[in-house]
């Protein structure tokens, strides 16, 4: 029996600006999803991450300045992708993308459900 037989999941990437969470900012956001071991949804977008990229990220990931100019702000990219996540076996990858992914500078803090 397959080790994935009957299964979801659903594997989150994230590219960043640097390796320390800290100070690293969100440059992609990749998901797939796989049933049964088969990849049945794939989704990903580039984040804008309001810093210049540094040359080292950028030669591991390829993703440059001029590639991020005109992407989602990270809430936004956010919001499409937890949105893309869908079903009950799903909400812990939804949870996962919202907690990756800063909020907007503006918005009022989230409440934590209990």
């Amino acid at each position: 029996m397959p080790l994935l037989a009957g299964q979801r999941v659903v594997v989150l990437d994230f590219e960043t600006t640097g390796w320390e969470p800290e100070r690293a900012a969100i440059v992609e956001i990749g998901r797939v999803t796989l049933d049964g071991g088969a990849i049945t949804d794939e989704w990903s977008s580039l984040v804008r991450p309001g810093r210049p990229m540094p040359p080292d990220a950028a030669r591991v990931h390829g993703i440059t300045d001029a590639m991020v100019a005109d992407a989602l702000r990270p809430w936004s990219a956010r919001a499409r992708g937890a949105r893309r996540v869908r079903g009950r076996h799903d909400r812990a990858a939804q949870r996962l993308v919202r907690s990756a992914v800063p909020d907007r500078p503006d918005a009022a803090p989230r409440r934590r459900r209990s």
